[in-house]
């Protein structure tokens, strides 16, 4: 989803509201706030020899750089974690700009579309396939009817199994992408 929100398709995101926040939900307490402001971690690699300068693995430029001067970009454990970048080294900030509470499942299809479901109309079929961005062994994507579906199991491949059908509470951020 990071492609996503980079590119301005990705504009919503869904956070699962704590069990012991769910039991006040009429004194919400969300992890963001409107006017907040943070960075997007994305994989990374500062190299000392090249002024301390990030490089990033999402990046084409970057990455053929580093090719030509022979670094194992390939190699398990190249990229440092984007867990533990710093902002010091972040090139994309968001802020937000809205921040609610729904059940899960009430999200509307063009919010799906805001969460970064794609589509992909085909004429020829007469409908449109929406997809989530998750791939398989072979790299290929499931298409699904409704942007609902796709969304479903994308909250499901990111949160575990079920967490569509339990259907909690939700803290629902929206967003924009900012310069930097």
């Amino acid at each position: 989803m990071f492609h996503q929100t980079i590119t301005g398709n990705k504009t919503h995101t869904r956070r699962i509201v704590k069990a012991h926040e769910e039991r006040s939900i009429l004194m919400p307490s969300p992890r963001y706030n409107v006017g907040e402001k943070v960075y997007l971690k994305e994989p990374y690699k500062i190299l000392p020899e090249h002024k301390n300068s990030p490089f990033y693995r999402f990046e084409l430029y970057d990455v053929n750089e580093l090719i030509r001067h022979d670094y194992p970009v390939v190699e398990n454990g190249f990229w440092k974690n984007k867990l533990f970048m710093p902002e010091s080294a972040a090139r994309y900030f968001i802020e937000f700009t809205n921040v609610r509470i729904e059940k899960l499942q009430d999200i509307s299809e063009e919010d799906c579309i805001k969460e970064g479901i794609t589509y992909l109309h085909r004429p020829c079929h007469g409908h449109t396939w929406f997809f989530n961005g998750l791939t398989n062994e072979r790299s290929e994507q499931k298409g699904y009817l409704l942007a609902k579906e796709a969304y479903a199991a994308l909250i499901d491949s990111i949160n575990g199994k079920g967490t569509w059908d339990s259907n909690p509470f939700v803290y629902v951020y929206d967003f924009k992408l900012l310069d930097k």
